[in-house]
């Protein structure tokens, strides 16, 4: 939190806040009383949620300021629906304050009880709405250097198969029965990613890991590389830490983490180390990783924002060298359904069920 205060009357000028705290009392009644001018709303995607607290409140505290502004760049990571939240907070009267109504006014609802996004519709209409409170800047704006993007197939051993296998099975039975749709699979389809990984889940907290294909394969990456090369590894789990972690150990590189239950960035931007495993969902928007030229994904998950945030993390403004991204996928394995679809901006739950039904 940084504030400025104002030399003649002592009052603060200008706050910066992250999401976490603005809701949170006393700061929250503080500033819808303080009569700021202006609100500013950076990496604004993450107040899309029409029922998250900071986008609630934001929603509020934008009524108290004469000025509001959102930048991202990702206003949409999932659906046309995501500018519900954002839009609320700009200007309230363009679709409303009703979720419900907006999702029935452009969304197509079916699946299960009805109540499943299944499409879209007057799309030009929303468009429409929105256009006169938008713009858009291409990344051609931004003079970066080139970014090429490499595949590094591995192949599952013998046990890390058969379980993938297995809750394959389980799904396509269920897909059969018709028992598993989209809002109920995310679980299971997570756990044949985590098993690509090669990490068996034990139970809610605890994982098995049965094989090293992906670690085997980053290790030789990181054996390509000139040393002391910084290198910076996304993954979706737990255990694609503890495989950064191991593979730059036997690589004789020094590694730190960005994660829930560490937070390494600073160091590793200082040059503490030459490798920073980045959790996804942690380090996949707001950061600067400029510092180094290769990024490679071990497991990305299925948030098509969270992806496209990481993206932008080493090929953005201050980057000066071509950047190179790895993604390490297992052959044969929902890793090329989830890369595919993510690349082309697709429902990612959505184009695996699509792989697996009979």
């Amino acid at each position: 939190q940084v504030i400025l205060e104002s030399r003649t009357s002592g009052r603060p000028i200008m706050l910066t806040i992250n999401f976490e705290s603005v809701w949170r009392e006393p700061l929250a009644s503080y500033l819808r009383k303080a009569g700021f001018e202006a609100v500013i709303v950076d990496e604004a995607h993450r107040i899309k949620s029409p029922r998250g607290v900071a986008s609630k409140y934001l929603a509020k505290l934008g009524r108290t300021a004469e000025f509001r502004l959102a930048l991202t760049g990702t206003p949409m990571p999932s659906g046309p629906l995501d500018v519900f939240g954002l839009m609320r907070y700009l200007s309230p009267d363009v679709f409303g304050q009703s979720f419900v109504r907006f999702r029935n006014r452009y969304a197509k609802l079916g699946g299960f009880g009805g109540k499943e996004v299944v499409g879209f519709r007057n799309l030009e209409e929303l468009t429409a709405k929105m256009s006169p409170l938008t713009f858009q800047v291409g990344r051609e704006v931004l003079d970066l250097p080139s970014a090429t993007h490499n595949i590094r197939h591995v192949e599952l051993g013998k046990e890390a198969l058969k379980a993938y296998n297995a809750v394959k099975a389980g799904i396509v039975a269920e897909l059969e029965d018709g028992e598993i749709t989209a809002s109920n699979a995310l679980v299971q389809l997570l756990r044949m990613q985590q098993l690509t990984s090669g990490y068996a889940a034990l139970d809610e907290q605890d994982t098995k890991q049965i094989d090293t294909a992906k670690r085997d394969e980053l290790l030789e990456l990181f054996n390509s590389m000139e040393p002391g090369e910084p290198v910076v590894v996304f993954g979706q789990f737990r255990g694609d830490m503890q495989t950064v972690h191991e593979a730059a150990e036997a690589a004789g590189r020094s590694s730190l983490e960005l994660s829930g239950k560490r937070r390494e960035m600073q160091e590793w931007k200082d040059g503490g180390a030459d490798v920073l495993a980045v959790q996804i969902a942690s380090g996949g928007a707001g950061v600067d990783l400029t510092r180094a030229r290769y990024c490679v994904y071990l497991s990305t998950g299925f948030n098509l924002g969270n992806y496209v945030q990481s993206l932008a993390r080493c090929h953005r403004p201050g980057q000066t060298k071509p950047v190179s991204y790895y993604h390490i996928l297992a052959r044969g394995s929902i890793d090329e359904t989830v890369h595919h679809a993510l690349r082309h901006k697709q429902n990612v739950v959505d184009a695996i069920l699509a792989t697996l039904t009979p």
